[in-house]
Protein backbone atom coordinates (compact mmCIF):
# COMPACT_ATOMS: atom_id res chain seq x y z
CA UNK A 1 0.00 0.00 0.00
CA UNK A 2 2.98 1.96 0.96
CA UNK A 3 4.35 1.54 -2.25
CA UNK A 4 1.03 2.54 -4.30
CA UNK A 5 1.01 5.87 -2.30
CA UNK A 6 4.61 6.47 -3.69
CA UNK A 7 3.78 5.41 -7.07
CA UNK A 8 0.76 7.62 -7.38
CA UNK A 9 2.60 10.73 -5.98
CA UNK A 10 5.07 10.06 -8.87
CA UNK A 11 2.79 10.01 -11.47
CA UNK A 12 0.83 13.04 -10.17
CA UNK A 13 4.59 14.85 -10.00
CA UNK A 14 4.99 13.56 -13.90
CA UNK A 15 1.97 14.64 -15.47
CA UNK A 16 1.81 18.22 -13.41
CA UNK A 17 6.08 18.88 -15.11
CA UNK A 18 4.28 17.71 -18.42
CA UNK A 19 1.33 19.80 -18.21
CA UNK A 20 3.44 23.01 -17.21
CA UNK A 21 5.43 22.49 -20.22
CA UNK A 22 2.58 22.12 -22.25
CA UNK A 23 1.23 25.61 -20.91
CA UNK A 24 4.34 27.37 -20.87
CA UNK A 25 5.70 25.85 -24.52
CA UNK A 26 1.97 27.11 -25.54
CA UNK A 27 2.10 30.66 -23.74
CA UNK A 28 6.21 31.24 -25.88
CA UNK A 29 4.19 30.00 -29.28
CA UNK A 30 1.37 32.67 -28.81
CA UNK A 31 3.58 35.57 -27.74
CA UNK A 32 6.56 35.04 -30.71
CA UNK A 33 3.20 34.96 -33.07
CA UNK A 34 1.85 38.18 -31.70
CA UNK A 35 5.54 39.71 -31.90
CA UNK A 36 5.69 38.67 -35.73
CA UNK A 37 2.46 39.70 -36.35
CA UNK A 38 3.25 43.18 -35.12
CA UNK A 39 6.43 43.37 -36.76
CA UNK A 40 4.57 42.85 -39.56
CA UNK A 41 2.38 45.38 -39.24
CA UNK A 42 5.13 48.20 -38.31
CA UNK A 43 6.17 47.14 -42.33
CA UNK A 44 2.84 47.56 -43.53
CA UNK A 45 2.51 51.09 -41.90
CA UNK A 46 5.71 52.01 -43.04
CA UNK A 47 5.03 51.30 -46.54
CA UNK A 48 1.50 52.78 -47.07
CA UNK A 49 2.87 56.21 -45.08
CA UNK A 50 0.18 58.87 -45.51
CA UNK A 51 0.73 62.37 -45.03
CA UNK A 52 -0.75 65.32 -44.01
CA UNK A 53 -1.37 68.99 -45.78
CA UNK A 54 -3.31 70.94 -44.65
CA UNK A 55 -5.57 68.54 -42.33
CA UNK A 56 -6.45 66.55 -45.26
CA UNK A 57 -4.35 63.49 -46.64
CA UNK A 58 -2.78 63.41 -49.74
CA UNK A 59 -1.11 59.86 -51.17
CA UNK A 60 2.86 60.56 -51.36
CA UNK A 61 2.20 60.33 -55.11
CA UNK A 62 -0.04 63.29 -55.37
CA UNK A 63 2.74 64.91 -52.88
CA UNK A 64 5.33 64.11 -55.53
CA UNK A 65 3.82 64.22 -58.86
CA UNK A 66 6.51 67.30 -59.76
CA UNK A 67 9.63 65.61 -58.66
CA UNK A 68 12.42 64.47 -60.58
CA UNK A 69 11.97 60.42 -60.28
CA UNK A 70 15.60 60.20 -58.73
CA UNK A 71 13.93 62.09 -55.95
CA UNK A 72 10.82 60.09 -55.88
CA UNK A 73 12.48 57.20 -55.06
CA UNK A 74 14.30 58.42 -52.21
CA UNK A 75 10.87 60.05 -50.51
CA UNK A 76 8.83 56.61 -51.37
CA UNK A 77 12.08 54.90 -49.46
CA UNK A 78 11.94 56.85 -46.73
CA UNK A 79 10.86 55.60 -43.06
CA UNK A 80 10.54 57.15 -39.84
CA UNK A 81 13.90 57.22 -38.10
CA UNK A 82 15.92 57.13 -41.55
CA UNK A 83 17.90 60.34 -42.12
CA UNK A 84 16.11 63.22 -43.33
CA UNK A 85 16.71 64.09 -47.24
CA UNK A 86 18.93 67.02 -47.37
CA UNK A 87 18.36 69.79 -49.58
CA UNK A 88 20.43 72.56 -50.29
CA UNK A 89 19.37 76.03 -51.71
CA UNK A 90 21.93 78.47 -53.08
CA UNK A 91 21.65 82.37 -52.94
CA UNK A 92 22.51 85.50 -51.52
CA UNK A 93 21.60 86.05 -47.56
CA UNK A 94 18.08 86.23 -49.06
CA UNK A 95 18.01 82.54 -49.54
CA UNK A 96 18.31 82.10 -45.52
CA UNK A 97 14.57 83.01 -45.41
CA UNK A 98 13.80 81.17 -48.15
CA UNK A 99 14.97 78.33 -47.02
CA UNK A 100 13.50 78.68 -43.69
CA UNK A 101 9.99 79.11 -44.97
CA UNK A 102 10.49 75.88 -47.44
CA UNK A 103 11.63 74.06 -44.24
CA UNK A 104 8.11 74.67 -42.70
CA UNK A 105 6.16 74.30 -45.99
CA UNK A 106 7.80 70.81 -46.00
CA UNK A 107 7.21 69.99 -42.41
CA UNK A 108 3.65 70.51 -42.46
CA UNK A 109 2.93 68.82 -45.83
CA UNK A 110 5.13 65.82 -44.94
CA UNK A 111 5.44 65.43 -41.27
CA UNK A 112 8.68 66.61 -39.16
CA UNK A 113 11.87 64.85 -40.12
CA UNK A 114 11.41 63.91 -43.52
CA UNK A 115 13.18 66.92 -45.11
CA UNK A 116 16.01 68.76 -43.98
CA UNK A 117 16.82 72.33 -46.20
CA UNK A 118 20.02 74.03 -45.95
CA UNK A 119 20.69 77.42 -46.82
CA UNK A 120 24.26 77.92 -48.63
CA UNK A 121 24.78 81.92 -48.76
CA UNK A 122 27.03 83.13 -51.54
CA UNK A 123 26.52 86.40 -50.51
CA UNK A 124 28.32 88.71 -52.96
CA UNK A 125 30.29 86.27 -54.82
CA UNK A 126 29.49 86.09 -58.94
CA UNK A 127 29.14 83.35 -60.92
CA UNK A 128 33.09 83.41 -61.32
CA UNK A 129 33.62 83.63 -58.02
CA UNK A 130 31.23 80.72 -56.87
CA UNK A 131 32.71 78.44 -59.27
CA UNK A 132 36.58 79.21 -59.04
CA UNK A 133 36.07 79.29 -54.98
CA UNK A 134 34.90 75.84 -55.05
CA UNK A 135 31.52 76.25 -54.59
CA UNK A 136 30.26 72.74 -56.33
CA UNK A 137 32.51 71.45 -53.80
CA UNK A 138 31.14 73.08 -50.75
CA UNK A 139 27.66 72.05 -52.11
CA UNK A 140 28.91 67.89 -52.52
CA UNK A 141 30.64 67.76 -48.79
CA UNK A 142 27.09 68.52 -47.45
CA UNK A 143 25.90 65.38 -49.50
CA UNK A 144 22.63 66.42 -50.71
CA UNK A 145 19.54 64.58 -52.03
CA UNK A 146 18.63 67.59 -53.79
CA UNK A 147 19.75 70.87 -54.80
CA UNK A 148 18.32 74.18 -55.81
CA UNK A 149 21.26 76.52 -57.53
CA UNK A 150 20.53 80.04 -57.96
CA UNK A 151 22.40 82.04 -60.25
CA UNK A 152 24.33 84.78 -58.88
CA UNK A 153 22.16 87.16 -62.04
CA UNK A 154 22.50 90.69 -59.87
CA UNK A 155 25.70 90.05 -58.86
CA UNK A 156 27.32 89.09 -62.31
CA UNK A 157 26.14 92.54 -63.53
CA UNK A 158 28.68 94.30 -65.29
CA UNK A 159 31.34 91.56 -64.23
CA UNK A 160 30.06 87.89 -65.77
CA UNK A 161 28.41 87.79 -69.58
CA UNK A 162 25.46 85.44 -69.62
CA UNK A 163 26.97 83.29 -71.33
CA UNK A 164 29.20 82.77 -68.63
CA UNK A 165 26.73 82.65 -66.38
CA UNK A 166 25.11 79.72 -68.11
CA UNK A 167 28.01 77.77 -68.93
CA UNK A 168 28.40 77.67 -65.00
CA UNK A 169 25.29 76.61 -63.92
CA UNK A 170 26.31 73.68 -66.37
CA UNK A 171 29.59 72.95 -65.18
CA UNK A 172 28.00 73.27 -61.18
CA UNK A 173 25.58 70.41 -62.61
CA UNK A 174 27.97 68.05 -64.14
CA UNK A 175 30.35 68.53 -61.09
CA UNK A 176 27.50 67.69 -58.49
CA UNK A 177 26.31 64.61 -60.54
CA UNK A 178 29.48 63.50 -61.17
CA UNK A 179 30.34 63.36 -57.52
CA UNK A 180 26.70 62.55 -56.50
CA UNK A 181 25.12 60.93 -59.29
CA UNK A 182 21.64 60.28 -57.19
CA UNK A 183 21.44 63.76 -56.59
CA UNK A 184 18.42 65.44 -58.25
CA UNK A 185 20.30 69.09 -59.60
CA UNK A 186 17.40 71.81 -60.12
CA UNK A 187 18.39 75.57 -60.89
CA UNK A 188 15.69 78.62 -60.38
CA UNK A 189 16.37 82.75 -60.98
CA UNK A 190 16.94 85.41 -58.80
CA UNK A 191 14.54 87.84 -58.41
CA UNK A 192 13.52 90.45 -60.70
CA UNK A 193 14.51 94.35 -60.39
CA UNK A 194 13.57 97.10 -60.57
CA UNK A 195 16.59 99.61 -60.67
CA UNK A 196 18.40 97.93 -63.54
CA UNK A 197 15.49 97.04 -65.57
CA UNK A 198 17.87 95.20 -67.95
CA UNK A 199 18.63 92.61 -65.82
CA UNK A 200 15.22 90.80 -66.14
CA UNK A 201 15.99 90.20 -69.57
CA UNK A 202 19.25 88.23 -69.04
CA UNK A 203 16.43 86.25 -66.53
CA UNK A 204 14.80 85.42 -69.63
CA UNK A 205 17.44 84.57 -71.38
CA UNK A 206 18.80 82.47 -68.52
CA UNK A 207 15.55 80.73 -68.39
CA UNK A 208 15.19 79.63 -72.04
CA UNK A 209 19.22 78.33 -71.69
CA UNK A 210 17.52 75.97 -68.99
CA UNK A 211 15.15 74.78 -71.13
CA UNK A 212 16.90 74.64 -73.87
CA UNK A 213 19.57 72.15 -72.06
CA UNK A 214 16.39 70.10 -70.06
CA UNK A 215 17.65 71.46 -66.79
CA UNK A 216 14.87 71.43 -64.15
CA UNK A 217 13.87 74.79 -63.79
CA UNK A 218 11.44 76.19 -61.00
CA UNK A 219 10.40 79.28 -62.35
CA UNK A 220 8.75 81.24 -59.69
CA UNK A 221 8.93 84.45 -61.21
CA UNK A 222 5.62 82.89 -62.74
CA UNK A 223 3.78 84.16 -60.10
CA UNK A 224 5.86 87.83 -60.04
CA UNK A 225 4.24 90.68 -62.19
CA UNK A 226 5.89 92.63 -65.08
CA UNK A 227 5.13 96.00 -64.17
CA UNK A 228 7.73 97.71 -62.63
CA UNK A 229 5.03 99.76 -60.46
CA UNK A 230 3.72 96.52 -59.42
CA UNK A 231 7.30 94.45 -58.47
CA UNK A 232 7.90 97.80 -55.62
CA UNK A 233 5.54 95.59 -53.40
CA UNK A 234 7.29 93.20 -53.72
CA UNK A 235 11.49 94.94 -53.58
CA UNK A 236 12.92 96.83 -50.55
CA UNK A 237 13.83 100.14 -51.13
CA UNK A 238 16.86 99.31 -53.38
CA UNK A 239 14.69 97.98 -55.95
CA UNK A 240 17.35 95.10 -56.04
CA UNK A 241 15.88 92.45 -53.57
CA UNK A 242 12.66 91.13 -52.56
CA UNK A 243 11.32 92.08 -48.96
CA UNK A 244 9.56 89.60 -47.00
CA UNK A 245 6.58 89.70 -49.08
CA UNK A 246 8.70 88.75 -52.02
CA UNK A 247 10.84 86.39 -49.83
CA UNK A 248 7.37 84.42 -49.20
CA UNK A 249 5.77 84.11 -53.04
CA UNK A 250 9.09 82.64 -53.85
CA UNK A 251 9.03 80.07 -50.93
CA UNK A 252 5.80 79.18 -51.44
CA UNK A 253 6.09 78.19 -55.22
CA UNK A 254 9.30 76.10 -54.10
CA UNK A 255 6.48 74.54 -51.65
CA UNK A 256 4.14 73.81 -53.93
CA UNK A 257 6.47 72.64 -55.87
CA UNK A 258 8.01 70.32 -53.11
CA UNK A 259 4.06 69.17 -52.25
CA UNK A 260 2.31 68.44 -55.91
CA UNK A 261 0.19 72.03 -55.53
CA UNK A 262 -0.60 73.82 -58.98
CA UNK A 263 2.06 75.95 -59.88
Amino acid sequence: MKKFGIICVILICIFTIGAGRVYWQHKINKTAAEAKGSLSDSKQISSNRTYTHNSSKKSIKSLTSHLPKVLKEKINKFHDGDKPIQIVITGDKSILKVGERLQSLLDEAYGKEVFEVSALNFHNENSHDIYHNDGAEKIIKQRPDAVIYTPPVIEDDEQVTTSDTEDIMMFMKQDIEKALPKTAYMTEPPNRVTSKPYINDRLKEIKAYANKNDLTYLNYLKRWPQSNHKLDNLLDASGLKPNHKGLDMWADYLGDYFTGQKL
